[in-house]
């Protein structure tokens, strides 16, 4: 049992560092060992995180899906509401939305019962599926209760004014939704991560560089307390 969950950490240390090929051999070794023991949750675990070292969309939502159904029969509702928010997620990048929100939905109803924990992500994670649907108010309640319950976890707080960002751009207000995103980035918390999809975002909304520069530079000016405040407001 203890090799089991040892090559799972492997495995889930080089995913995190990105040496993929290292991750999937440690993960199927974790994974093939469960199964010997019979050990449904190891073997729900390592399943989870070998999806996340694919490339494919199609594989990957192949593999959340029989974690879910698994993890349904085997009662392990923790897991199935795992599996549930990355079902979201695959949904959510390949553009369908509608699809995305329901499993996002049944992810934070799950939260809401067993894992007040993850009731956050699963809150901003929607929030973020809202704003391509063009539903505005959900989203800002959705973030603003997401905000309310991280505020003192700063990777959050970052990454939760960051979607206030692209709320107030898909509410018509850019200069706004520059400043934000300014605050955001000039965080000690801002990753790259937040960078790549602040990019890629930037990409998308197709400004004028200079108006995008001087309005993130705005944003370095403002108060972060006081903009947290104004946020959990309005």
């Amino acid at each position: 049992m203890n090799l089991c969950r040892a090559l799972y950490a492997s495995g889930d240390v080089n995913w995190r560092l990105g040496k993929l090929d290292n991750a999937k051999v440690a993960l199927n070794e974790s994974l093939a060992l469960a199964r010997m023991l019979g050990d449904v949750t190891r073997e729900l675990f390592a399943l989870n995180r070998l999806a996340m070292t694919l490339t494919d969309s199609a594989e990957e939502e192949r593999f959340y899906t029989e974690v879910q159904a698994r993890a349904v029969a085997a009662g392990n509702r923790e897991r199935a509401m795992t599996a549930l928010n990355n079902l979201g997620a695959v949904a959510y990048y390949q553009g369908d939305y509608a699809v995305a929100k329901e499993y996002y939905q049944q992810a934070l109803a799950l939260a809401r019962e067993i894992a007040q924990d993850s009731v956050a992500l699963f809150l901003l994670n929607l929030a973020a599926n809202d704003i391509k649907l063009g539903q505005l108010a959900a989203a800002r309640a959705g973030l603003r209760e997401g905000l309310a319950l991280r505020v003192g976890a700063l990777s959050w707080v970052v990454r939760a004014v960051k979607s206030f960002g692209y709320l107030a751009h898909a509410e018509g207000q850019s200069e706004r939704a520059l400043a934000l995103l300014g605050l955001a980035g000039n965080h000690p918390a801002w990753n790259s991560d937040n960078q790549r999809d602040l990019d890629m975002t930037l990409a998308e909304w197709a400004l004028d560089p200079s108006v995008v520069e001087a309005g993130l530079k705005k944003g370095e000016g403002l108060g972060w307390d006081t903009t947290i405040q104004e946020l959990l407001k309005g």
